[in-house]
C-alpha cells in the first residue's frame, strides 16, 4: 500500500486510504512514516487521508451503498479542485456475513462505473480468508481489471475479456 500511495502523493494526487479495520488513523500515518517520511505534513495539507473504514462503509456492518457513493463523488469533486487525480485504496476485511459480502458486490459495480468517467485511480483489497472462489469472483468480475499474485509477482487480468 505504501508505494501505491507514495506514488500518488509524489505526482501530486489526492490520496485517499479506507483504512482496514485493524488500522486508526494514527497507526497507518505511523507506518506509512517509515517510507513517506513527510507523511504528516501531507495528512495536514489534505493531500493524504486516512479515514477508518467504518467511516466511509458505515458503521457495524451496515453499509448504506448509496450515501456511501454519494459521499465518494463528493470527495471526487473536493480532490480533483486540489490535486491533478485522485488515488483511493479501498479495504473489505469488514465484510464478513453473505448479507454483507451482496452488499459490498453491488457497491463495487456501482463505483467501478462511477470511478470510469472521474479521474480516478483506485486499488480494492480483499481477504482471501472472508471471501469464497464464488463470492470473489462475483465481486471481482464488477472491476474492468484486477492485479492476481502468480509465480513471478503480480499480473494484471482484463476481467471484461474473462
Amino acid at each position: 500500500m505504501h508505494s501505491y500511495l507514495q506514488t500518488g502523493l509524489e505526482d501530486h494526487e489526492g490520496c485517499l486510504w479506507i483504512l482496514p479495520l485493524w488500522h486508526t488513523p494514527t497507526t497507518a500515518a505511523t507506518a506509512l512514516q517509515w517510507v513517506i517520511p513527510q507523511v504528516y505534513d501531507y495528512v495536514s495539507t489534505v493531500q493524504l487521508e486516512l479515514m477508518p473504514s467504518a467511516d466511509w462503509y458505515g458503521r457495524q456492518g451496515r453499509m448504506d451503498r448509496q450515501g456511501t457513493v454519494a459521499n465518494g463523488l463528493r470527495k471526487i469533486a473536493q480532490m480533483s479542485a486540489r490535486f491533478r487525480r485522485m488515488r483511493v485504496a479501498g479495504d473489505s476485511s469488514w465484510v464478513e456475513s453473505p448479507g454483507q459480502r451482496a452488499q459490498f458486490v453491488e457497491y463495487e459495480r456501482v463505483v467501478d462505473d462511477t470511478v470510469q468517467t472521474a479521474k480516478v485511480l483506485a486499488l480494492c483489497t480483499y481477504p482471501a480468508i472472508n471471501w469464497s472462489p464464488a463470492d470473489m469472483l462475483n465481486v471481482l468480475m464488477n472491476h474492468r481489471s484486477v492485479l492476481l499474485p502468480d509465480q513471478r509477482g503480480w499480473r494484471q487480468v482484463d476481467v471484461r475479456c474473462v
